[in-house]
Order: C-alpha cells, then sequence, then structure tokens
C-alpha cells in the first residue's frame, strides 16, 4: 500500500474527496453468513454528490484542469450517471460553468424519482446464489446499495461465501463505490 501512497504522491488533488474513507466492520452480516469477518470500504463516503468512488478521479482530473486555467467543464455520460452526479456537484460548489449531456440512446427511459425508496428488508438471503436485490436488503440495516454497481458488487461474495469460498477466520473487504441515488430508477424492485 505504500507503494502506491509514494506513486499517488506524484499528482497534485483539488481536494474535493474526504479522504481517507473509513473502513467498518460488517458484524450483523458476518453473523448471519457464518463468517467470514466482513468489511466494507466506505467510498460511498467521499462527500460531493452523493460520493463514491468517481470522485477520486475528479479530484486529480480537476486539479489538472485549474492548473491548466480551464474555464468551463465540459462532461457527458449515461442518464442517472453517478461520475455526472458528481461533476454536476462540483460544478455547483465552484464557480465553472458545466456543460453537461446524457446520453439515452438505447437505454430504457425511467421516470426519476426523487422520492427514497421505502425497503422491506429481508434478513434471509436463500441457499441459492444471492441476488443484487437480496444482497441490497441484506445490507440495508447498515448501508444503502444501489442495484447498478454495489448491490451487484455486495451480491458477489455473499454467493461465495455460501459455497465456502472463505472460511469464518478470514477477512473479506468489499468496496461500496457509492451510487445510491440509482435506487430511484428502480423503486419498484423494493416496493
Amino acid at each position: 500500500m505504500n507503494a502506491l501512497a509514494t506513486v499517488l504522491a506524484r499528482f497534485d488533488r483539488l481536494g474535493l474527496a474526504h479522504l481517507p474513507t473509513p473502513l467498518e466492520p460488517m458484524k450483523r452480516l458476518s453473523a448471519h453468513l457464518g463468517g467470514p469477518r466482513l468489511w466494507v470500504k466506505r467510498e460511498d463516503c467521499t462527500g460531493v454528490g452523493f460520493g463514491g468512488n468517481k470522485l477520486r478521479k475528479l479530484d486529480y482530473v480537476l486539479r489538472e484542469a485549474v492548473d491548466s486555467d480551464a474555464d468551463t467543464l465540459v462532461s457527458g455520460g449515461v442518464v442517472q450517471s453517478n461520475s455526472q452526479r458528481q461533476v454536476a456537484a462540483v460544478a455547483g460548489s465552484s464557480a465553472w460553468p458545466v456543460i453537461s449531456r446524457s446520453i439515452t440512446a438505447g437505454w430504457r427511459r425511467r421516470r426519476p424519482n426523487t422520492r427514497i425508496p421505502v425497503t422491506r428488508c429481508s434478513t434471509a438471503c436463500s441457499a441459492r446464489p444471492c441476488t443484487t436485490v437480496e444482497a441490497i436488503r441484506l445490507a440495508a440495516q447498515t448501508l444503502v446499495l444501489d442495484p447498478v454497481s454495489s448491490g451487484k458488487g455486495l451480491a458477489v461474495p455473499i454467493a461465495q461465501i455460501k459455497t465456502g469460498r472463505w472460511t469464518a477466520d478470514q477477512d473479506v473487504v468489499f468496496i461500496h463505490t457509492g451510487g445510491a441515488p440509482a435506487l430511484f430508477a428502480y423503486r419498484h424492485l423494493f416496493t
């Protein structure tokens, strides 16, 4: 880890992200699954625009933009993009105008929703491999996961734990990359 920190230290950051992000135990989920010791690296706690790992990149890219006297941010991405949301949040808290374009061709249109979905949390994941929705419900007591990225990310180690991939005395770290606002487009999965 020190080697990575040394390499990254060569590049300047703008200082947008709240770093370092916490590493927290997932004691209840670990106990429910019978081990291993599960941990979550909370990249969703980086700050701006609901947080997420995309802010780490923006921290470096926008430092370069400031150093080169850029006066406008130009960004593009898919509808409900975590990256787009963070670019807009950064621009909104600065003097930069932003030109942002959502790409919708080929995507099923979803009606945006500003309500936070109310979920009925289940504490039982069946014997079959854990689905994304089951992973989201299992983690709902302590984490907000989305079905596009972080929910899928947690479903994989849960399924692997059920097949005996790790023993109870091992540590497994799940990296929560953010993306909770994507839940608004998938509220039908949790009602």
